[in-house]
């Protein structure tokens, strides 16, 4: 038996105690969903009220949250980075609102929340980055958060590693990772040996923006590398880049995600990407696992 309606009130329990102990009045994870359902949402134009538009609402999004906040595989924080991570990309602004406030609830810090977007600038872009930080600042200044501080912070981490430490090193050392692991795939960047010779050739601007991208963001301080293989699994995932998610898989395997952890990313972006970009991710994640000699029943018990 699956995880029940009563599941679910105790997650967002736990949620509004976490909330709590943060000292924040509003923001955990099912406020946005109360309000939502209690009040519809306006627009220009018009008023919805779901719960007269949609009266089961309610009852669906509770046996949700149940199903995915309640299952196994991704602590509090683990959640909130892959969620943060999915909404910056949708672009989806009132809801990354809802669940930066959650993130900070959870326990993640200030510079934590912020260093997700600053990760997703490869993979996002610049103006959707620029849009996230926007609502991530505001929220930050709704709560009385210093950002001048949390910059202070980050500026006294990114003291910390090496003046110069070219994006070709990182690479490397995704690389040595997985043949420690007994890989023969999973580079950090995307479409391995051949897609880097072939694109050089016809783009050999490139190999310089790949370098770049590794020195200025792989080898940030301040964020794990189990915390940015979560959050760029979630980004490609909800784009439905398939071919990335499939380096990207290898690659958080390579620093040390287990397998467990990794396809509970994929089941618990359903509510945010639908079925059909889940199941995809899914399937790529499988494929890896026999790539890499992985039993599927021994992943799908848990126990990798």
């Amino acid at each position: 038996m699956g995880p029940t309606a009563a599941d679910a009130r105790a997650i967002m329990a736990l949620y509004r105690d976490l909330a709590a102990k943060a000292g924040a009045t509003k923001g955990f994870a099912t406020q946005g969903v109360s309000d939502f359902l209690k009040d519809g949402w306006e627009t220009d134009a018009t008023v919805i009220t779901i719960p007269k538009l949609i009266p089961d609402m309610g009852d669906f999004t509770i046996h949700y949250i149940a199903k995915v906040y309640a299952a196994p595989g991704l602590d509090p924080k683990q959640r909130a980075l892959l969620v943060l991570s999915t909404l910056i990309t949708q672009g989806a602004e009132p809801e990354l609102e809802i669940h930066t406030h959650t993130a900070l609830n959870v326990g993640l810090l200030p510079r934590e929340v912020a260093a997700v977007p600053v990760n997703l600038i490869p993979y996002v872009g610049f103006p959707s980055v620029l849009n996230a930080l926007k609502v991530i600042v505001r929220v930050f200044k709704e709560r009385g958060i210093d950002i001048a501080k949390v910059g202070l912070e980050q500026a006294a981490l990114n003291k910390t590693k090496p003046a110069k430490e070219p994006g070709r090193v990182i690479m490397r050392e995704y690389r040595d990772m997985g043949k420690a692991l007994g890989a023969n795939v999973g580079m950090a960047m995307p479409g391995g040996p051949s897609f880097a010779k072939d694109t050089r050739i016809i783009a050999p601007q490139m190999r310089d923006i790949q370098e770049e991208t590794g020195d200025w963001i792989y080898a940030r301080p301040g964020f794990t590398k189990h915390q940015r293989s979560l959050v760029i699994l979630s980004s490609l995932i909800t784009q439905g880049v398939d071919p990335e998610v499939h380096i990207h898989v290898h690659t958080a395997l390579n620093v040390g995600l287990t397998a467990r952890e990794i396809v509970a990313i994929g089941w618990t972006l359903v509510p945010y990407v639908g079925f059909p970009r889940s199941f995809n991710g899914l399937k790529v994640m499988a494929a890896v696992f026999k790539e890499r000699g992985l039993s599927l029943e021994e992943v799908g018990k848990g126990k990798l």
